[in-house]
C-alpha cells in the first residue's frame, strides 16, 4: 500500500522527492495527517471509532473549513457545516472528558482548544439576561 521511510530511503533522491508530502494533494495530506493521529491517539493503527480519534477528525475538518472560509467568506453552506461540526466535537469532547480525562486533556493540547464547559456548570443553568 506504499512505501514506508525504509523502502523510500533505498531510492534516489529524486525519487524520494517526488514521494514526499510536499508535492502531496489535499486528500493525500489529510490522510497523512489522520494516519498520524492514529499513530498517537488511537489504540491500532486503523482505530477510527474511539472517542479522541473521532473528535481529532471533527478538528481536523473544522481546521479545512477554517481555511476554506478565509478564501470564500459568503460560502454560507460552508458556515452551516462549521458550526455543526463545532457542536458535534464539543460532544465527543464531553463525552471523552467524562470518560478517559488523560485522553480528553492530550486532545485540547494538541489542537489548543480551552477547556470551559460551559453547559455542566451550575451558574450557567440558571442564567438570566438582565434588561
Amino acid at each position: 500500500m506504499g512505501l514506508n521511510k525504509e523502502e523510500a530511503q533505498k531510492h534516489s533522491p529524486l525519487i524520494q522527492r517526488m514521494l514526499s508530502l510536499e508535492n502531496a494533494n489535499i486528500d493525500e495530506l489529510r490522510k497523512a495527517r489522520m494516519r498520524e493521529i492514529r499513530k498517537i491517539f488511537g489504540t491500532h493503527e486503523r482505530d477510527t471509532a474511539t472517542p479522541a480519534i473521532t473528535a481529532c477528525a471533527k478538528s481536523e475538518r473544522i481546521l479545512a473549513l477554517l481555511e476554506h472560509l478565509k478564501k470564500n467568506k459568503q460560502d454560507m453552506s460552508a458556515y452551516i457545516k462549521l458550526q455543526s461540526l463545532v457542536t458535534k466535537r464539543r460532544r465527543y469532547l464531553m463525552y471523552l472528558k467524562r470518560k478517559d480525562y488523560n485522553s480528553y486533556f492530550y486532545v485540547i493540547k494538541y489542537y489548543g482548544i480551552k477547556d470551559i464547559d460551559f453547559a455542566s456548570h451550575k451558574e450557567f443553568k440558571n442564567f438570566t439576561r438582565h434588561k
